[in-house]
């Protein structure tokens, strides 16, 4: 027997003034009274107790130092050697993804879990060890290692499930390594099966230590083959071409055996703009890119409602209760997604031109543009504005965003050259976002004149010799494009590609990107993971054999508990002998 507290023994010198208090001469009181005959009658004197005589009570005083001997253990807290041998090393999982709050499993997934993971607690033995891991898109540990029911039961008790999927390899993994190398150890994975990848239920062991024991793994699943239709993508951006457009890209999966109908309705800012009914078949993803327009942004938030199913003839089912919706959509958190769709600015632009009609009218044709033509060069530069300059430019060039069309003469950052005739453009480069969609291949020009860049350049358009047509100046106080294009001399003007340059350059200035993963995609909420809305569990998961779950039996307390309960016996067994006149 192996005592947890050994020093606890020395409370039992507590036995000796037990052991006098049994034995010490007890000296009766005199009266004087008239007479003693009645009092024989009624009471026997006793004569004076001998040394020995006073043993003959030994049954109370067994009964007394037994109570204590069993008091002193409980507060030691022996242990027996099996008891230690078989005590195991436990690790629960559970898995608080998204599909866990399916109600397919009433209340929930995760609440059967949790009741499961409780049960698991209570069936702990004296020497058991437990840790509790919360396995969401990163593993957590709730608690520890610890053989203390109650703080077990407390953690279990503060678990809730979340709105991300489900990793359970890196929980596992976590698991095996709280597990070490105990010869006890289990791992317990309490999920819906619904989770990417799972582990395999017999972890592998490092090659160097292959004589050490392999922790098991238990898989309990708590799910159906419950149905559900849920939103999987949901994303915006705003269109490069159309100022005030943006596109929406839409993705829903019926993860169901059945034909299922359902309205898709989006809203700005709580106000609606479009209502999508929509019909999917069996196990079907739907996916669509809705265009809409809007110069505000705000919250783009999209709500799956009207779920109902379809009979094998396609009528439409007309019982249309909570409880039919239920059994179609058993997950309702990924029947609504949202994101954020970027306000548009409007861009202040400052024109310097002698006059030329299409490159003023096509900053008057973008919503987004508050444009001011001047004929002139002005005396002070505008602060947070644009500045175009068509042929009229200062000998050196203004600090801040500048855009220059056909200078006329040279500047601190180019020197004007010979004139050439008929250039054809040939370089270009088509990853830059200022040459999206923009193809210069049939552009004639008669005549431009030779641009050379004083500075660093980029080229984004090129003649067959070398010359720039389109490039961006390098420049420490500002961001600067330069077109040396002659409008009058050329056909850019019109054609098609011109406003889609200049609206790439405004794009460019104020850095909106189109990509759907670039700056403007902000803030994507909701579930939008096709493997959690599809509720049925993944094949690959290897379920225990055994569904049977450890619950309380014979002798998993601790054994001080015990030894305690059989002081509180010899207590009341006490109490009881001596109010019976069979221990006075």
């Amino acid at each position: 027997m192996v005592l947890g507290f050994p020093t606890a023994l020395f409370w039992l010198v507590l036995a000796v003034p037990i052991i006098a208090l049994y034995i010490v001469k007890v000296r009766l009181r005199r009266l004087h009274v008239s007479t003693n005959l009645f009092w024989q009658q009624i009471y026997e004197a006793k004569p004076p107790r001998s040394f020995w005589q006073h043993l003959r009570h030994l049954f109370s005083l067994l009964l007394q130092l037994l109570l204590l001997l069993f008091l002193v253990l409980a507060v030691a807290d022996p242990s027996l050697p099996w008891q230690r041998d078989q005590a195991r090393r436990m690790v629960l999982v559970v898995d608080c993804s998204a599909s866990m709050q399916a109600n397919d499993i009433q209340p929930t997934r995760f609440v059967a879990a949790s009741d499961a993971a409780h049960r698991y607690v209570d069936g702990m033995k004296p020497a058991d060890e437990m840790a509790i891991i919360l396995a969401g898109d990163r593993p957590e540990v709730v608690i520890g290692m610890s053989s203390h029911v109650p703080t077990l039961r407390r953690a279990l008790s503060k678990l809730v499930p979340g709105d991300v999927p489900g990793e359970l390899k890196p929980a596992v993994e976590l698991a095996r390594r709280l597990v070490g190398d105990s010869p006890g150890g289990q791992i317990v994975v309490l999920t819906d099966g619904c989770a990417d990848e799972v582990v395999a239920t017999r972890l592998p062991t490092d090659p160097r230590a292959a004589s050490r024991p392999e922790a098991d793994i238990k898989y309990h699943r708590f799910n159906s083959s419950a149905l559900n239709i849920g939103l999987t993508q949901f994303q915006v951006r705003r269109c490069h071409a159309d100022p005030l457009g943006y596109e929406l890209l839409v993705q829903i999966k019926n993860a169901s055996a059945v034909t299922v109908r359902c309205r898709l309705e989006l809203q700005l800012n709580e106000l609606p703009i479009d209502i999508l009914p929509l019909t999917l078949e069996p196990n079907e993803v739907w996916s669509r890119s809705v265009a809409k327009t809007s110069l505000a942004g705000g919250r783009l938030s999209g709500h799956l409602t009207n779920i109902t199913s379809t009979t094998s003839t396609g009528n439409v089912r007309e019982d249309k209760s909570a409880a039919n919706t239920a059994s179609l959509n058993s997950l309702s958190i990924d029947d609504t997604a949202w994101t954020v769709l970027p306000d548009r600015e409007v861009q202040n632009v400052l024109l310097v031109t002698p006059g030329n009609l299409f490159l003023q009218k096509v900053f008057e044709a973008n919503p987004l543009v508050d444009i001011k033509v001047v004929r002139k060069l002005p005396d002070a530069w505008p602060q947070n504005t644009l500045i175009v300059m068509h042929q009229l430019v200062p000998e050196t060039i203004p600090a801040g965003d500048v855009l220059i069309v056909d200078p006329s003469k040279s500047t601190d950052l180019w020197t004007r050259g010979k004139l050439l005739q008929a250039p054809v453009i040939t370089d270009l480069d088509t990853k830059s976002s200022l040459m999206t969609h923009v193809d210069l291949d049939n552009v004639q020009i008669s005549q431009m004149r030779q641009l050379r860049a004083a500075g660093p350049r980029h080229v984004l358009a090129g003649t067959v010799s070398g010359d720039l047509i389109y490039a961006e100046l390098m420049r420490d106080n500002g961001r600067c494009l330069l077109l040396a294009t002659n409008l009058d001399e050329s056909d850019l003007a019109f054609r098609t590609v011109f406003p889609i340059m200049i609206g790439n350059a405004l794009g460019w200035f104020t850095e909106v990107s189109e990509d759907l993963t670039g700056p403007a995609v902000v803030a994507n909420r909701g579930l939008l993971n096709a493997r959690e809305s599809d509720l049925r569990p993944a094949e690959s998961t290897e379920e225990s054999q055994s569904r049977q779950i450890a619950v309380t039996g014979w002798f998993t307390r601790p054994l001080w508990f015990y030894l305690a309960a059989v002081a509180c016996v010899l207590t009341v067994t006490e109490w009881f002998l001596y109010h019976r006149r069979f221990t006075d």
